[in-house]
């Protein structure tokens, strides 16, 4: 909600952001008055949604918080600082939901402060930015680049070329899938473990990039053995059999198998 006020030659803007009351002015910094009073992030988080007046509410900790949320793209290593700064801001103007991305990879193996030194690198980048915040923490599923553990039929093929990308792993194939939830056991169980990060990331926000999968806006749909394959899949189970495929079809020769 945004009030607009102006006043000879100053312009006044308040707003209600993430349940802080912020004030700006073309002289002065922002400020906030009556700050929303955030629950303290001194233990394991512990969020949930429920209904409040017949409407979701998040709640952190047992406190309602304003779901406003602030989004810095920590997967550019180069600009953390920039980011760090960032969020500081936010969290001092009272948004101290925040978002950010990581992309931890798939079947990588050695100890875990390894696997995940760039995830906890990430995430301690909000962390340090706004000590007072809380985290969704946005996992990249995919596979791209290196996939030469995976067979060429596990690979994705796109019905055109307009635009270059690196090779990827079809997120219809089954292999793929299990990766991603051992990945994603084990992430969890990590922070988890720790101390300092669980206390921050209250839940987690799944994607294999952007545009459904990385670069299908671009390209179009995935023709791969594995899409192919799982389609069939999904047609057996809608329709039962052929002769109901057909006729919801209007295709004669239309098959499944």
């Amino acid at each position: 909600m945004h009030f607009f006020q102006l006043h000879k030659r100053l312009a006044h803007v308040i707003c209600l952001a993430g349940g802080a009351l912020v004030a700006f002015s073309a002289s002065k910094p922002a400020q906030p008055v009556n700050a929303f009073a955030w629950p303290a992030a001194d233990r394991p988080a512990v969020a949930k949604v429920a209904p409040v007046n017949g409407m979701p509410r998040l709640f952190i900790n047992g406190v309602q918080v304003p779901t406003v949320m602030f989004f810095g793209n920590t997967d550019v290593k180069a600009r953390h600082a920039v980011i760090q700064e960032e969020f500081r801001k936010a969290g001092a103007h009272g948004i101290h939901l925040h978002s950010m991305i990581s992309s931890p990879g798939l079947r990588r193996t050695g100890p875990n402060k390894e696997q995940y030194a760039d995830l906890e690198n990430d995430l301690k980048t909000v962390i340090t930015g706004d000590p007072d915040g809380f985290i969704l923490l946005r996992v990249n599923t995919g596979c791209y680049g290196d996939v030469s553990s995976y067979a060429a039929s596990e690979l994705v093929r796109f019905t055109t070329n307009r635009a270059p990308c690196r090779p990827m792993v079809s997120i219809a194939s089954d292999l793929w899938l299990a990766d991603a939830k051992k990945m994603l056991r084990d992430l969890v169980t990590f922070i988890r473990s720790d101390p300092a990060l669980s206390r921050h990331v209250i839940g987690y926000h799944l994607e294999c990039g952007e545009w459904f999968q990385y670069m299908f806006r671009e390209n179009g749909l995935d023709t791969s053995e594995a899409n192919s394959r799982k389609f069939r899949e999904w047609l057996s189970i809608r329709y039962g059999n052929d002769a109901a495929l057909r006729r919801a079809w209007l295709d004669a020769e239309a098959t499944a198998p």
